[in-house]
């Protein structure tokens, strides 16, 4: 239920937020130094100083939020496949004979594939285990 709700690949753009968060913070402890009887322009240096350097915080905040992004992806990956899981045991549960068909079918299907893979390997892919084998 979930999915049918989802907003497809929408994802906010952090970094502008960050930004316009961290240039409010600027601004109001500006104005707080500014009623305290500062300059403009010494008020605003001395948020800045105090808030620390402005590039870093908005990198960190940035590579915060990726990683709980991909981690989010990773996630909802997971549920996905967990309920097409689901539903495919439901769906053999309820029909026995076609799932043993299936089962045998993959059974022999991989049994024939691993067979056919292991001539090939020793007859064409290896070399052969003689001196100058490429003469032969």
């Amino acid at each position: 239920m979930r999915r049918a709700f989802r907003l497809g690949k929408f994802k906010p753009d952090v970094e502008k937020d960050v930004r316009e968060e961290l240039d409010f913070y600027i601004e109001m402890r500006t104005r707080e130094l500014v009623e305290e009887g500062m300059e403009e322009e010494e008020a605003r240096a001395k948020a800045e100083e105090a808030f620390g350097e402005l590039a870093r915080v908005e990198r960190d905040v940035a590579a915060s939020d990726e990683s709980r992004h991909r981690r989010q992806s990773a996630i909802d990956m997971i549920e996905s496949l967990a309920g097409d899981v689901r539903y495919a045991l439901r769906t053999y549960w309820r029909s026995p004979g076609f799932t043993a068909v299936a089962i045998v079918t993959l059974a022999v299907g991989l049994g024939a594939v691993t067979s056919i893979f292991t001539f090939v390997n020793a007859f064409f892919l290896k070399p052969l285990p003689y001196h100058d084998a490429e003469s032969l």
